[in-house]
């Protein structure tokens, strides 16, 4: 009798060894895995020591000075990455004088220089005490000085030189031609005037010239404002009076007849303010001096017969 034998192939036979491929692949992917995670740690902890070292810099940072001498001046800039909270500076190891902040990363101060050597030393100092101190030597070679002084709406100059005496003055505005001021004699140490200040932003030039012909230059923004206007007229037996400013009115000093009536009227910064004044019988003389808050004056006289 013939049998038929059946047997069962083997395990791990005839399946082409797909066991082994798929371990390969699990590996490769986990090691893909690996790799990209050691890359993001690596980028993530580069990008922190970059935030720290930042961090380190912002608070080891002191202010930086600069300075630059201009004649007699000595121009300091300080800045920062934090505000700056005050300058500290001394000529020569004298008495220290101090210039405020005013809550921003930057400061900038002008120093009058002495004639002859001048050793500055200043220090900066930031709103966490962090500091930076800076010396430099600054030789004046004359006593030579341009000083301004604006008044009402009036710039007064003045130039000196008390040791070589003054020879004369040059001056102009914006692009006008230039004006010349002799100083009043071979001795004079002074020469002094004063100029009304073109409406707007003008820039005031000057040159003054001592008796060695030594110049010494000064150039200065100055804004003019217009005066204050003053108008009255007569309404029955009363004075109206209207007063206009652009700028904004300080004061009006009201006068009628050298002080029957004598009042302060305070302007508040108004552009515009309008009052009377009762007249008494016959003349009434009446003097109006108004002051705007920029500090220019108008002064008005008038009379009015009641």
């Amino acid at each position: 009798m013939n049998q038929i034998l059946f047997t069962e192939p083997q395990k791990g036979k005839n399946r082409g060894n797909k066991e082994p491929a798929d371990i390969k692949k699990v590996t490769i992917f986990f090691v893909i895995v690996i790799i990209i995670f050691a890359v993001l740690l690596i980028g993530i902890g580069i990008y922190q020591l970059q935030q720290n070292n930042e961090q380190i810099k912002y608070a080891e940072a002191v202010p930086e000075i600069n300075v630059s001498q201009e004649e007699d001046l000595a121009k300091i800039s300080v800045t920062h990455n934090k505000t700056v909270s005050k300058l500290i500076y001394t000529i020569n190891n004298g008495v220290e004088k101090t210039v405020s902040g005013n809550g921003t990363s930057t400061l900038n101060a002008e120093v009058e220089l002495e004639t002859g050597d001048n050793l500055l030393t200043i220090r900066a100092i930031d709103v966490t005490g962090k500091e930076s101190t800076t010396t430099h030597n600054y030789k004046v070679e004359t006593d030579l000085k341009i000083e301004l002084a604006v008044i009402g709406n009036n710039i007064k100059i003045t130039a000196t030189d008390y040791k070589e005496k003054m020879q004369y003055i040059t001056y102009k505005w914006n692009n006008e031609e230039e004006k010349r001021v002799d100083a009043e004699g071979e001795n004079q140490d002074k020469i002094e005037i004063e100029e009304t200040i073109p409406v707007g932003l003008n820039t005031l030039t000057i040159n003054a010239v001592n008796n060695n012909n030594i110049v010494r230059t000064k150039e200065q923004e100055i804004k003019g404002v217009n005066k204050p206007v003053i108008t009255a007229v007569q309404d029955g037996d009363s004075i109206v009076i209207t007063v206009t400013d652009d700028e904004g009115i300080e004061t009006i000093e009201h006068n009628l007849n050298n002080g029957l009536v004598s009042q302060t009227i305070p302007g508040q910064g108004l552009k515009e303010i309008n009052y009377s004044q009762i007249m008494v019988e016959g003349d009434n003389y009446v003097t109006i001096t108004v002051t705007s808050i920029s500090g220019a004056k108008t002064v008005f006289y008038g009379l009015c017969k009641n």
